[in-house]
């Protein structure tokens, strides 16, 4: 006779089953009321924690000391792209030798009284042109020091706008009753300041030529300093050395010269005084 209760066991097994698969958790659909919804898109970028920057006013409240220096480059945004600026359109540094200044202030070398700047027009006399004084700060010659081997000792002066373009650097040449090239003391020679073209430095007179005459003229006299801006000249004589040089103001012709003595000059043409030159910006 079939024993019913052996069958109990198989069917509570079958039950147990039963129930396991209908609480299994469904598959995905992507349709229909009972679909899963996906979950979001979340890009790198978009989950990327930028840090902020903490001011050192907020660190000193909390006993600590001030951040150290940010020397990076600016932060680039999420979803912004980087566009480095072009070669070329960056603003370059002036190399050095190359700043222009606006002016060469003249003022008197006993009181430092004011006179005026160099006059960037060329004074007239007959053939003969060469620089004088005036007033005004926007008919000042403009010029740019030029470096000798990373020096600014015995240099050419460039006239960036030049009145004469043959002859564009602020020179010296050799000029009126001298009776010959050389400066020295107790001589009446002197020298116009012109536009000269350009002669070696530390050399003597040379013919490259000029805006005054055909006389022998010099333009790497100059030096200039860096820390007071002033610039002084230094002529050499036809055997190589180098007298005491002078710069002379002559207000009766408006003349600007190199003197090697300024009492001698003074006798000859009275009314003249020492000045300096400033490069100004």
């Amino acid at each position: 006779m079939f024993n019913i209760l052996r069958l109990v066991p198989l069917a509570l097994f079958i039950a147990s089953a039963s129930s396991t698969t209908l609480n299994a958790p469904r598959a995905p659909s992507s349709n229909g009321p009972l679909a899963v919804a996906r979950a979001p898109v979340v890009s790198i970028e978009d989950s990327v924690v930028y840090p902020v920057r903490e001011t050192n006013a907020k660190r000193m409240a909390r006993g600590l000391g001030p951040a150290a220096p940010n020397f990076e480059r600016a932060t680039i945004l999420p979803g912004r792209r980087h566009s480095p600026t072009r070669m070329g359109s960056a603003r370059r540094a002036t190399p050095s030798g190359s700043a222009s200044f606006t002016g060469i202030k003249v003022t008197r070398a006993d009181n430092g009284g004011f006179v005026g700047f160099v006059k960037k027009v060329f004074i007239n006399n007959s053939s003969s042109k060469r620089y004088g004084v005036t007033t005004g700060a926007g008919s000042a010659l403009q010029v740019t020091p030029v470096m000798n081997q990373n020096s600014y000792t015995t240099i050419d002066l460039q006239e960036p706008y030049p009145t004469d373009s043959s002859h564009p650097l602020l020179g010296a040449v050799v000029a009126g009753s001298s009776t010959n090239d050389n400066l020295s003391s107790g001589s009446a020679n002197y020298c116009q300041l012109t536009g000269t073209s350009h002669t070696a430095a530390n050399a003597p007179p040379s013919a490259a030529g000029n805006s005054f005459s055909s006389s022998k003229s010099e333009s790497m006299i100059w030096t200039y300093s860096t820390s007071t801006q002033k610039i002084t000249a230094q002529w050499v004589n036809t055997d190589s050395s180098k007298p005491a040089t002078f710069l002379y103001y002559l207000p009766s012709s408006d003349s600007l010269l190199l003197v090697g003595d300024p009492t001698a000059i003074n006798s000859v043409a009275p009314g003249g005084y020492q000045v300096e030159f400033t490069l100004v910006l």
